[in-house]
């Protein structure tokens, strides 16, 4: 698949010294921005879910994941990013959709 889409994600992170040593644990909440910044083409079968992004956040087992699903009705790539493991209570995940429009027509 060519995709010319950009996605930022932000996390909250614990600060201090058992912050910065990743002796803390980050709490569970997220923000996600997805755009389209290019001609974006898909293969002609797209799996209705993929894992896009994984980064470790603790030496706890906790990882941070931006998962990518299709809603193929909407012709939209859907974009959720959440925690393996839970901190303080609910997790705050994010969303973000990039419908799969013609790029550059007038």
């Amino acid at each position: 698949m060519r995709r010319c889409l950009t996605c930022d994600v932000s996390q909250a992170r614990t600060g201090g010294v058992s912050g910065s040593l990743w002796l803390a644990q980050d709490p569970s909440q997220f923000s996600l921005a997805c755009r389209q910044t290019g001609p974006i083409t898909l293969p002609d079968k797209l799996p209705r879910e993929a894992t896009v992004f994984t980064e470790d956040t603790s030496i706890f087992f906790k990882e941070t994941r931006v998962i990518r699903l299709w809603d193929e009705a909407n012709h939209t790539l859907v974009y959720l990013a959440i925690s393996r493991k839970l901190i303080d209570g609910a997790p705050a995940n994010s969303l973000s959709t990039v419908p799969v429009m013609p790029w550059g027509a007038r």
